[in-house]
């Protein structure tokens, strides 16, 4: 069986609609998906909590998810990682965010916050870091991120899908990405 770690975004939690659809839909008789909350206000610190979490667990694969998935990429682990519409600068992408109307807990994030990006994203961006066992998925109608990070992603990571859907809670965007996680478990 393989285990998969979810990465929820900015704001989200083991309980959010992703890592929900990730657990309902990849067949339970061959994938185990665990989450567990992270320190989002320090990048070091999710890292380092999530690559003993890669460890502990005995991770298989992570899946991250917008800002999940640059925290995922930023991991030191040496294990398969999948993104899903990942927020590939967050130094430029956070400060833009703004409470949704609909989700009162959602928190502007500070520029503390923020600052602790920074080093983690002058290290991806440094060298390329393309690896076949990194897959990133995009969603075509993505409200938050667009699309302007697809050719950046593939050049820099690995290879690159595009998938229905918009950035949250995107349940044709998560049946395209187990699809393609079944397939490549059986090929």
């Amino acid at each position: 069986m393989k285990k998969i770690l979810f990465v929820y975004g900015y704001g989200g939690s083991p309980q959010s609609t992703m890592c929900r659809l990730f657990k309902e839909l990849l067949p339970g008789d061959r994938f185990e998906v665990v989450s567990f909350v992270y320190p989002q206000h320090d990048c070091a610190q999710a890292v380092a909590f999530l690559d003993r979490v890669v460890v502990r667990e005995g991770v298989d694969m992570v899946v991250g998810t917008s800002l999940g998935g640059f925290v995922t990429l930023a991991l030191e682990s040496r294990v398969a990682k999948v993104v899903v519409n990942p927020c590939m600068r967050p130094t430029v992408e956070l400060p833009k965010l703004t409470p949704r109307p609909d989700h009162p807990d959602d928190v502007r994030p500070s520029p503390e916050l923020v600052a602790t990006y920074a080093p983690f994203e002058q290290r991806l961006y440094a060298a390329s870091h393309f690896d076949e066992s990194i897959r990133g998925f995009f969603a075509v109608a993505d409200e938050l991120l667009g699309t302007r990070y697809v050719d950046e992603f593939a050049a820099q990571f690995g290879p690159v899908a595009m998938i229905p859907g918009s950035h949250y809670g995107n349940e044709p965007g998560v049946r395209a990405v187990v699809a393609a996680l079944i397939n490549g478990e059986e090929g």
